[in-house]
């Protein structure tokens, strides 16, 4: 779809409303990797130019409607006015008078962050009254979170029900790219998908294995699905509660004549870290003192046998606990092989953008993680519908 894109002209004087995506990965008081606040810049740079005042929101971590002080807005508005170039205001509420007041002030050119959305209860339960007051004062809303496109909350989708709204050009570049990829994939299409859990990923899981040729798990969620296959994996990362969905997803896959590749061996360690001792073992020689922190050799050897035939690769999630060396070399592993095939590559966002090297290259890396997956399942993203609606 054709995403409606603001312009210098329409900006002009006015206080823009940004969603922009403060949801990075942070190390006590610095952010640990800047690619999603660095993919905004443009949008952000574009508007200030324009003549705009600009108020930006968003979430960091998952805080439940409580505040956290390790995941306020602070330490990721402190690194964008470093990379921006620019002074960034901040003001540690979303609504409020302090807020309010902060907004009113704002000159042309200038920069204002608001707290983290998350502390708030209303934002997940997309209170419109919440959403409401936001918006008050503001004259347009830009959304450029695409790595939270699939949520509809106050912050994300409320907010547009009381202001001209349009696509920030990372957003609308996403869409446009995974669009054209997707739409008609070369084939084979192979879809690797890794992290920690397969419950958030379940429905997807199956959206997807009605559209690939080739699905191969990885990390935790691979673990979930081993246990379903009778594998005692120790004491390894899994849901219990989701076995017996694992269960359905590998008879789906059966049913659809999709080859479903998990792990033949893997790396164990008492426990993970960047320190850890660690063994290579078969998936049956787990001991019951042992976890799996990643693939092992003969798992990335057998998941690179499709990957180098495929048509079409999409990668959402690491192989195993990718931020320890001692257990990053599934990952790396699969990432290079990626790099070096000839299909089409697409790599989802989050834990696996950030597990990336300078020397691998893909066709297009997403900043999304969750949203990436989603819209390559064929799921129509809530952001998707705002504009839909408007």
């Amino acid at each position: 779809m054709n995403l409606p894109l603001i312009t210098k002209e329409n900006v002009a004087g006015k206080k823009v409303l940004v969603r922009a995506p403060f949801d990075v990965p942070l190390n006590g008081s610095r952010v640990a990797d800047d690619t999603r606040l660095k993919s905004a810049l443009p949008t952000l740079k574009y508007l200030l130019e324009g003549g705009a005042s600009l108020v930006l929101i968003g979430k960091n971590g998952r805080p439940e409607g409580k505040r956290v002080k390790k995941l306020s807005l602070s330490v990721p508005a402190k690194h964008l006015a470093k990379i921006l170039g620019r002074k960034v205001k901040f003001v540690p509420d979303v609504v409020g008078p302090r807020a309010e007041k902060a907004k009113k002030a704002l000159k042309p050119g200038e920069i204002l962050v608001l707290e983290n959305l998350r502390f708030y209860p209303k934002e997940k339960e997309r209170d419109l009254e919440f959403a409401k007051n936001i918006a008050t004062g503001m004259d347009i809303y830009v959304f450029e979170d695409f790595p939270n496109a699939m949520n509809d909350h106050a912050g994300t989708t409320g907010v547009a029900e009381f202001l001209p709204t349009f696509a920030g050009e990372q957003f609308a570049k996403e869409i446009k790219k995974l669009s054209e990829t997707m739409d008609n994939p070369k084939t084979p299409f192979v879809a690797v998908s890794g992290g920690a859990k397969i419950s958030t990923k379940i429905e997807i899981l199956k959206s997807l294995i009605a559209r690939v040729d080739v699905l191969i798990l990885g990390g935790g969620m691979a673990n979930t699905m081993l246990v379903a296959e009778g594998y005692d994996i120790g004491k390894s990362l899994y849901e219990e509660e989701y076995v017996d969905a694992a269960e359905e997803i590998a008879k789906l896959a059966y049913d659809n004549a999709v080859e479903l590749l998990l792990p033949d061996d893997v790396v164990v360690a008492g426990k993970p870290g960047p320190r850890a001792k660690t063994k290579v073992k078969a998936i049956d020689e787990v001991n019951k003192g042992e976890m799996i922190v990643d693939i092992g050799p003969k798992s990335i050897a057998k998941f690179s046998e499709p990957l180098k035939f495929a048509g079409t690769i999409f990668w959402n999630g690491p192989m195993g606990i990718s931020e320890y060396k001692p257990s990053a070399g599934g990952t790396e592993g699969i990432a290079h092989i990626i790099s070096e095939s000839k299909a089409i590559s697409v790599i989802g966002g989050g834990d696996t953008v950030a597990s990336l090297g300078d020397d691998v290259k893909f066709d297009f890396v997403s900043t999304g993680g969750g949203a990436t997956l989603e819209y390559i399942a064929g799921e129509t993203l809530p952001t998707i519908k705002m504009f839909e609606k408007k």
